[in-house]
């Protein structure tokens, strides 16, 4: 019958694909190896978003969600071929960006472009094209995109004061966070989550999927996005780096 999944299929509901963990990245035998971190330093306030994933199990759990399935998804054991699996082999940054811009959009499908020489590597837009956050993605396989090492890197910072925007993530795939500017005192700072992994699972309470996250991040998008951001006029917002 048109419209009913397939024999044998789970249909699944949005609350139900917001818990499921992302799938793992299929990463060739092959992959690029150079380094892709900008020479800018991110000069501000850093301060831990200490409450993020506790606000996102809440947004979550009170969320009017609709019952009607969105997704449908091969139930297991799967086979090969299933496209329940992962079946895109990704080298490269432009495959990994491949893999969040089919659920979220880029730069230039938005309708209110700022001026600026650089282009972010994904946007949370509404389907009508206004921007809710900005976001940066790495390869998981180099090095120095870890977390550990880009913490101060200043790229995700310098989009968020030039698109004006309140919310941002960055993200290797494997590894994501999430960050927000946050006026104390008439100073921007700018808070960071913890690190929330691809396959993280829903516990109540305790743990997020990287999905809930991003929802709550878009929800928060869509009541507050703009933000002007005031840097510290003793050490600025974003500085460069000599080579």
């Amino acid at each position: 019958m048109p419209g009913l999944p397939p024999t044998g299929s789970l249909a699944l509901s949005g609350q139900e694909v917001v818990l499921e963990p992302l799938p793992d990245l299929d990463i060739g035998p092959e992959t690029t190896t150079s380094s892709a971190r900008h020479n800018l330093h991110f000069a501000g306030k850093l301060r831990l978003w200490s409450n993020f994933v506790i606000d996102a199990l809440n947004h979550h759990a009170i969320y009017q969600w609709s019952s009607g399935p969105v997704i449908t998804k091969d139930p297991a054991p799967l086979v090969p071929h299933s496209l329940s699996h992962e079946q895109v082999t990704v080298g490269d940054e432009n495959g990994a960006q491949g893999r969040f811009n089919q659920l979220f959009g880029d730069y230039k499908s938005c309708v209110i472009q700022k001026s600026t020489r650089k282009t972010p590597d994904t946007m949370i837009r509404t389907t009508g094209g206004h921007p809710l956050a900005v976001g940066e993605i790495k390869t998981p396989w180099v090095d120095e995109h870890s977390f550990s090492l880009a913490m101060r890197n200043g790229q995700i910072a310098m989009y968020m004061e030039i698109l004006e925007l309140k919310y941002a993530y960055m993200t290797t795939y494997n590894e994501t966070m999430f960050f927000c500017q946050e006026d104390i005192v008439g100073q921007t700072i700018l808070l960071y989550s913890d690190v929330i992994r691809h396959d993280s699972a829903y516990v109540p309470g305790l743990s997020a999927t990287v999905r809930q996250c991003f929802f709550y991040l878009a929800a928060l998008g869509a009541e507050t996005s703009s933000h002007t951001t005031s840097p510290s006029r003793t050490t600025g917002w974003v500085t460069s780096i000599a080579d």
